[in-house]
């Protein structure tokens, strides 16, 4: 008969540690590429519909708030409720709701230009932020 072998609780740390690490970073990415989804939508959606605009009780309701409502709506969930599908449901609503409200920014911030390349920027660097979070545990553990 085979000794039961002790469990080694350095290695169970390390499992532990390591699988938070990758689900950080699929929560990271799942961020990042819906934000992605959703800011490339919202562009294309207005390039194709230029005058199309929801306007309720004589507000023009810009899609700054549509993003502002998918990441209280994920922000509720992830507080609200466990397991692992609603996280990811909640980081897929999260960067959905990024990606639009970026995509308002450059209007928001000059004043009426949607155009603007401060959005553009804003993205760049919100992309580099994103990267950096996914990559950042390989650069910790290393010495």
């Amino acid at each position: 008969m085979m000794e039961p072998r002790p469990i080694d609780l350095e290695e169970v740390r390390k499992e532990i540690l390591r699988e938070l690490s990758l689900r950080r970073r699929w929560a990271t990415f799942l961020v990042w590429f819906s934000a992605l989804i959703g800011f490339l939508v919202s562009r294309i959606f207005v390039i194709l519909f230029p005058e199309t605009h929801l306007i309720v009780f004589g507000y023009h309701i810009h899609h700054f708030y549509y993003g502002l409502v998918l990441i209280l709506l994920a922000g509720a969930i992830s507080i609200t409720y466990r397991g692992l599908l609603l996280v990811r449901l909640s980081c897929v609503l999260y960067g959905l709701g990024l990606g639009i409200l970026i995509d308002e920014l450059g209007l928001l911030l000059t004043w009426g230009n949607y155009w603007a390349e401060v959005t553009y920027t804003i993205f760049a660097v919100f992309t580099i932020l994103s990267i950096a979070l996914m990559f950042l545990p390989d650069f910790l553990g290393k010495k």
